[in-house]
């Protein structure tokens, strides 16, 4: 089928000029590597140059070398297009390659998620041992078990990409959510801001109030005083200007 996963490798770069050894295979599409003579779902290549998997992928990384990684990160992608089918690859510093074969209408970029993944799992559990190890010598049931359950997982190209896409769809819901809860706060923060300088301000206008009393009561108090003081000083000089004319006035009598 043109989007069937076929078959995901696992090799290990050598020396330049140097074959890349092969190290696991897990051939999802069949339980047999070879096709006797005839073009299948597990061959590459046609016109009578029929290949295993692993013979043929070793052709494509010899051929066009793919472009390593910085520490353990996969590097460039690197895919190409045969007449049945397609090879993805990628690989890290350390010459570690995983590379993914399927039919022509699977969708390349979950099959960069699926090489993404596998490598990460690989390089977990079997980091050291890679670097070191014989042609096949991963060929064990633990290293079987991580490319299979990706292969398991990543075999229905459309349903994988829609997942992807409901996801992308859910992370964008959530960081909308985010920003809202953090515009939310934002406003309750200067809400509250603007209630603490409202409070500040009716505070200032009790105490502002208060002087205000104070000092109009101490004005009254004042007036009051001038007042009386004023009308002293009249009293003062009316008994200073009348008793002497009033002594005269009974003298004169």
């Amino acid at each position: 089928m043109a989007t069937q996963l076929r078959c995901v490798l696992i090799f290990r770069l050598n020396g330049e000029g140097a074959d890349p050894t092969v190290l696991a295979t897990y051939d999802h599409g069949s339980q047999y590597e070879t096709s006797g003579g005839e073009l299948n779902t597990n061959t590459l290549f046609t016109g009578g140059n029929e290949k295993s998997y692993s013979d043929g992928c070793t052709e494509v990384l010899k051929k066009d070398p793919p472009v390593r990684g910085s520490s353990k990160e996969i590097g460039e992608f690197k895919q190409v297009s045969l007449p049945n089918s397609r090879v993805l690859y990628a690989a890290d510093e350390e010459g570690r390659c995983v590379v993914l074969i399927f039919g022509i209408d699977y969708k390349t970029s979950v099959g960069c998620e699926m090489i993404k993944e596998v490598h990460a799992s690989f390089i977990e559990k079997f980091g050291l041992p890679s670097l070191s190890a014989n042609e096949n010598g991963l060929n064990n049931r633990s290293c079987l078990k991580i490319l299979k359950e990706a292969c398991v997982k990543y075999e229905d190209s459309a349903k994988v990409d829609k997942v992807s896409q409901l996801m992308d769809k859910v992370e964008q819901i959530q960081g909308q959510m985010q920003e809202n809860v953090a515009n939310m706060i934002e406003n309750t923060e200067s809400a509250q801001s603007l209630k603490d300088k409202s409070d500040e301000l009716n505070n200032q206008a009790a105490l502002f109030k208060g002087d205000a009393t104070k000092l109009q009561r101490t004005m009254k108090w004042r007036n009051i005083k001038t007042t009386l003081i004023l009308i002293g000083a009249v009293i003062l000089v009316l008994v200073i200007i009348l008793v002497p004319l009033i002594i005269n006035t009974s003298a004169t009598e």
